[in-house]
C-alpha cells in the first residue's frame, strides 16, 4: 500500500547498517525511473555498487568476478514487477557472501520468488498517528488546547497511514478552528489529492479486468465473504479468484477471516475514480452514492446503460421508476425497502440478472418471469409479507445461495418443489421460518450444499440426511429440534456446527454431533490456511467431554505432560457447563487459561456466548484463533523444545469471564463447569486417519456410508505419544 512507510523504514535501516559493508547503494523510486528505460537504469545502478561509471556489457565475466568478491548492502526502493527485479539483481549476478538486499514493494507478488523473509508494514497505532501528526501540525508531540477533538478527527480520517498523518498535518498548519472545521468537512466530502496521487498508483497498474473488479467491490462487495465475491464476480465473466489475489498482493485489499476487507483511504479514492468514470449520470453503470441515486431517481432519467443497482436500507424510498427498460441489469439489491408504495408486486426483465436481493420490503408478490432469469445465482427473499412464492422458481438452476428468512409461507412441501430444481444450492438460509417442521428427503441431493441456516425455525424437528459437502450447520433456538441424522465430511472439508438452545436434541443426535467434529478436525488442521488462522467451534446440548478428547477431568483445570513435541498442530479444548434453569446470565465468554513455567499466560477465549435461558448442560470445543488461542502456546513449546529437549507441562484452567474481560467472573453467577478437556492433536495422527477415510470412502457403496464407524483409533484415542494429564 503506498504512503504506509515503506521507503522511510528501508531508507532507516540503510543508514543505520551500510557502513558494515563493502559498497552500498540506495536505488530510489524503480517504478518511475524504470518508464525511461530499464537498460540504462541497471548501468547507473552498478555503477553505484563499484563506484565507478561502467560503458561495458554488465553480463561479463569480469564484471561478475568483481561482484562475487564484495560484500554488499542494496536497497532496491518502489519494484513494480518480477521482472525488474531479474533485471537488476536476477541469477545472472553473485554478490559476494553476507550480501544483503532490501526489497519495497507495492505487489506482493514481486517477491513470490527468491526472497528470504517478507515483512508487512502495519498502519500505525493510535498513539503513534496522534504524535506523527502533531509534529506536522502544531509542531509539537500533542494537539493544543482547543484542537483536540479536531485532531481526533483527522487522526481517525488518516487511519495509521504516514503518508496521509503526514500531509494532513502539513495542511492543516497554522490554521485557525474554522479553517480546520472547514478542512474536515470537505475531506468528507472529496479526499485530499495529494494523499490520492500516491494510493492510485497501485490502481493505474491494473489491467481493465482489475480495474473494474476493484470498482465492484468499492461500490457493492466490501465486507462480503472471499467465496461469494468469486463467485459472484466468475458469474460476470471476470476472472474473480486470480483478480482477487492480484488485489490482494497491491494491497488494494485485504482478506481476513475469509471476509474481503478496504482501507478507508482506498476504499475512498475506489469512489473518487466512480464519480470521475461515471460521467453523465444517466449513463453510468454503477449508483452507489446516495446523492446520485436520488438524482437519477427524481429526474427519471434513462436506466439502459446500468448494470447494478443498490438501494438496500433506503427506508425513505417510496416510489421506484419502471426498470422494464433495464435489459442489462446484473444485480438488483432493494432489502429494507419498507415504503415503497409501488413494489407490492416485482418482476424483471433482464436476462442478465445474476443477483436479487428483496428481503424485508413491501413486496408480497413475485412474478414467475424471476424464474426465467437462468443466469441468477444469489436470491433473497425473506420477510414476512410474501403470499405468494411462484413454484416456478424452481427452474433457477444456476442458483448457488437461497434466502428465504422470516418467510412463512414456506413450508415442507414448497422447500421439496424448490430444492427439485435448485441442484446448484451453496447456501440456503431458512432462519425464522416458522412453519417448517423437517427438511425434505431431497435435501441430501443438493450436492454442492455447504452451508445451512436454520436459526429459530421453532417448529422443526429433524434434520436429514445431509450432502457430504456440508460445511456449516447453524442451527440457534430450534426448541423443538430432536433429531440430527449422521454428518460426515467430504475430504478436505470439515464440518462447523453451531447448535445452541435446541433443548430437545436426543443422546443419538449428540453422538452425531460429536462423531462429526471428531471427523472434521482432522481436515480442518491440514488443510487450514496458515495466513488465516481461524477459529474452530462447536457447541451443542450435551453433559460430558466426548470420549475422542484425549484428556479429560470432572474438575474446571488439569494438568498435562507433553513428551514427544514432533508434529504438534494445535491444541482443542472443551468444556461442559452445568446451567440451572432459575439462572438466566448475561452475555458471557468463556476461557481457557495455559500456564506454562517462565511463560507468560496464555488466553484462548471464546467470545460472545450467549448463557442466556439455558434449559440443559451444554458443551463447547473449541481451538482459540491466532490473537489469544491455541497458536501461541503451540509456538511456545516448539521453540521451547528446541532449546531443552525435556517433557512440557501445561496447566489449563477453565472459567467464565466478562464479555470485554479476560478476567474471569468470580461469584457473580452460579455458572459450573461441570467437566473440562484437552486435546493436543499431531499432524501424524490427522494423517493417518484421513488416509483411513479415504480407504473406506473407495471400498464403501454410496448408500452404505451412513452406516460407516469411526475407526477405532479416533474412539479410544490410543495414542503413542508417551503423555499423561492429571487434574
Amino acid at each position: 500500500m503506498g504512503g504506509i512507510g515503506k521507503s522511510t523504514i528501508a531508507k532507516t535501516i540503510f543508514f543505520k547498517h551500510s557502513s558494515h559493508y563493502d559498497s552500498t547503494c540506495f536505488l530510489e523510486n524503480v517504478r518511475e525511473k524504470s518508464q525511461n528505460g530499464i537498460d540504462e537504469l541497471r548501468r547507473k545502478f552498478l555503477s553505484c555498487l563499484l563506484k565507478e561509471d561502467l560503458f561495458i556489457d554488465a553480463s561479463t565475466s569480469f564484471l561478475e568476478s568483481r561482484l562475487s568478491r564484495m560484500q554488499f548492502f542494496i536497497v532496491l526502493d518502489d519494484i513494480s514487477s518480477v521482472e525488474q527485479l531479474e533485471y537488476l539483481v536476477g541469477g545472472r549476478f553473485c554478490f559476494g557472501k553476507g550480501s544483503k538486499i532490501l526489497i519495497t514493494t507495492r505487489d506482493k507478488h514481486v517477491l513470490s520468488k527468491g526472497v528470504d523473509v517478507i515483512y508487512e508494514v502495519k498502519k500505525l497505532k493510535f498513539d503513534q498517528s496522534l504524535k506523527l501528526f502533531c509534529l506536522n501540525a502544531f509542531d509539537a508531540s500533542q494537539p493544543l488546547t482547543g484542537y483536540e477533538k479536531r485532531t481526533d478527527r483527522a487522526v481517525f480520517y488518516a487511519q495509521g497511514i504516514p503518508l496521509a498523518l503526514k500531509v494532513l498535518g502539513l495542511y492543516l498548519h497554522r490554521r485557525s478552528e474554522a479553517e480546520w472545521d472547514s478542512a474536515l468537512r470537505k475531506l468528507e466530502k472529496s479526499p485530499h489529492k495529494d494523499i490520492q496521487k500516491v494510493l492510485r498508483l497501485s490502481y493505474d497498474e491494473l489491467d481493465d479486468e482489475e480495474k473494474k473488479i476493484f470498482l465492484d467491490i468499492v461500490c457493492f462487495l466490501k465486507g462480503e465473504s472471499t467465496e461469494f465475491v468469486i463467485s459472484l464476480l466468475d458469474s460476470f465473466d471476470f476472472s474473480g479468484a486470480i483478480g482477487i489475489r492480484t488485489l490482494h498482493d497491491k494491497a488494494l485489499i485485504n482478506v481476513h477471516y475469509g471476509i474481503v476487507q478496504m482501507h478507508d483511504l482506498i476504499h475512498e479514492m475506489g469512489l473518487q475514480i466512480v464519480r470521475e468514470d461515471n460521467g453523465e449520470l444517466g449513463k453510468c453503470s454503477r449508483l452507489c452514492d446516495s446523492e446520485e441515486i436520488y438524482e437519477v431517481l427524481a429526474n427519471n432519467m434513462d436506466f439502459v446503460s446500468l448494470q447494478e443497482i443498490d438501494l438496500c436500507g433506503s427506508k425513505q424510498l417510496l416510489e421506484l421508476p419502471d426498470l422494464s427498460k433495464c435489459f442489462n441489469l446484473k444485480v438488483v439489491r432493494l432489502d429494507e425497502c419498507e415504503r415503497c408504495s409501488n413494489l407490492k408486486e416485482f418482476s424483471v426483465s433482464s436476462d442478465e440478472l445474476r443477483e436479487l436481493d428483496l428481503a424485508d420490503t413491501g413486496i408480497e408478490i413475485l412474478h414467475s418471469s424471476v424464474a426465467r432469469s437462468s443466469k441468477l445465482e444469489e436470491l433473497r427473499l425473506g420477510g414476512q409479507r410474501f403470499v405468494n412464492l411462484p413454484d416456478q422458481l424452481s427452474c433457477l438452476t444456476s442458483l448457488t445461495v437461497l434466502y428465504l428468512g422470516h418467510c412463512e409461507i414456506i413450508d415442507d412441501s414448497k422447500l421439496h418443489i424448490f430444492f427439485d430444481g435448485m441442484l446448484s444450492l451453496k447456501e440456503v438460509n431458512l432462519n425464522e421460518c416458522g412453519n417448517i417442521t423437517e427438511l425434505p428427503n431431497n435435501t441430501k441431493h443438493l450436492l454442492g450444499l455447504e452451508s445451512l441456516g436454520i436459526w429459530n425455525c421453532r417448529r422443526l424437528r429433524s434434520l436429514p440426511e445431509l450432502p457430504p459437502s456440508i460445511a456449516r450447520i447453524v442451527a440457534f433456538g430450534c426448541q423443538s429440534l430432536e433429531i440430527v441424522s449422521t454428518c460426515r465430511p467430504s475430504s478436505g472439508r470439515p464440518i462447523f456446527f453451531f447448535v445452541e438452545n435446541c433443548v430437545q436434541l436426543n443422546e443419538q443426535s449428540f453422538h452425531n454431533i460429536m462423531e462429526a467434529a471428531a471427523y472434521s478436525i482432522p481436515y480442518y488442521l491440514l488443510y487450514r490456511n496458515e495466513d488465516d488462522w481461524c477459529d474452530y467451534m462447536i457447541g451443542v446440548p450435551g453433559s460430558r467431554v466426548p470420549e475422542w478428547i484425549k484428556y479429560r477431568a470432572t474438575k474446571s483445570s488439569l494438568t498435562i505432560e507433553l513428551s514427544q513435541i514432533s508434529g504438534l498442530a494445535d491444541f482443542f479444548f472443551c468444556i461442559v457447563l452445568d446451567i440451572h434453569s432459575e439462572i438466566n446470565c448475561p452475555v458471557r465468554g468463556l476461557m481457557c487459561t495455559c500456564y506454562l513455567e517462565d511463560f507468560d499466560v496464555t488466553y484462548s477465549v471464546l467470545g460472545n456466548v450467549d448463557l442466556q435461558d439455558r434449559k440443559s448442560d451444554y458443551v463447547f470445543i473449541w481451538n482459540g484463533d491466532d490473537h489469544f488461542g491455541s497458536k501461541s502456546i503451540v509456538d511456545e513449546i516448539r521453540r521451547r523444545n528446541q532449546q531443552l529437549f525435556t517433557n512440557i507441562k501445561l496447566r489449563f484452567e477453565f472459567s467464565a469471564r466478562s464479555r470485554w474481560s479476560h478476567k474471569p467472573m468470580i461469584g457473580e453467577s452460579k455458572l459450573m463447569i461441570k467437566e473440562c478437556g484437552v486435546w493436543p492433536v499431531y499432524v501424524s495422527e490427522c494423517q493417518k486417519f484421513i488416509e483411513q477415510m479415504e480407504i473406506g470412502r473407495k471400498r464403501k457403496r454410496p448408500h452404505d456410508v451412513e452406516e460407516q464407524q469411526p475407526p477405532p483409533h479416533f474412539k479410544k484415542m490410543e495414542f503413542d505419544e508417551g503423555t499423561h494429564a492429571s487434574s
